[in-house]
């Protein structure tokens, strides 16, 4: 939550830190992975920082947004993680660090967009 109040200021800041991290992640994944010999190591977690800075995108766009807003952008991201609703669970299966980050991407958009849908009527 502390990356997302620095930048929550503008949008764009959210999004130019979702794209480094990102590609960060992707780099840190492959990286990983081929040091540890293994798929999707257990010790990263930047696909999941990446996800949620996208699960709380959409309050950067809202004036009245608060703590239990980002609560819920969490939650339903981990929803998605856990489940991995198509095409997460085809991401998944790519190699290096994009199969480790684009289904926590994918997470994280679907948690944006019921975030936007909850933000906008409730």
């Amino acid at each position: 939550m502390g990356i997302f109040y620095l930048l929550s200021r503008t949008a764009a800041g959210l999004v130019v830190a979702i794209v480094a991290v990102t590609f960060a992640g992707i780099w840190a994944g492959s990286r990983t992975e081929e040091l540890a010999g293994r798929k999707d190591p257990g010790k990263v977690v930047v696909d999941e920082v990446a996800g949620q800075l996208i699960a709380t995108l959409p309050l950067a766009f809202f004036t009245n947004w608060s703590i239990a807003a980002v609560m819920v952008s969490f939650v339903l991201f981990r929803f998605f993680d856990i489940v991995k609703p198509y095409p997460a669970n085809r991401l998944q299966d790519l190699k290096g660090g994009a199969g480790i980050m684009f289904d926590d991407l994918v997470a994280g958009v679907y948690a944006a967009v019921l975030v936007t849908i909850f933000m906008r009527f409730f």
